[in-house]
């Protein structure tokens, strides 16, 4: 039995008793959660922090695109000067419904050697 076999075997196992349970589980977390209100609480605000944060974030973003696209521009510019395999991942998926997931590394390779392709024509045509 392989270890990706093993793991949905429990995982079933574990419905299964959850299934015969439930009534009883759902008691359990309902008792929980009126002895421990603090710690719900303090969950529920943490959990409220992280969208609040979220929200400021981009706003923050927003209002501050022009400085954030000079301070990442340098990165940019090397990734795309190395060809790096996130880059022309980034380029594949593009207008596409490709994830980076989707792609294998050979189609990577040759879309890399397309772009140097289209680079090379690119200066010879202008030089």
């Amino acid at each position: 039995m392989t270890e990706e076999e093993r793991k949905v075997k429990i995982a079933r196992q574990q419905h299964k008793w959850y299934l015969k349970n439930r009534v009883k589980v759902i008691a359990q977390s309902i008792s929980w959660r009126e002895t421990n209100r603090d710690q719900v609480n303090k969950c529920r605000r943490k959990r409220s922090r992280k969208e609040i944060n979220k929200r400021e974030r981009r706003a923050y973003n927003i209002a501050n695109r022009d400085q954030i696209n000079k301070q990442r521009a340098p990165t940019r510019k090397k990734r795309r000067d190395s060809m790096v395999d996130s880059y022309v991942r980034e380029k594949l998926c593009n207008r596409s419904s490709l994830t980076a997931k989707d792609i294998p590394q050979g189609l990577i390779n040759a879309k890399r050697s397309h772009i140097k392709l289209l680079r090379q024509l690119k200066e010879q045509g202008n030089g």
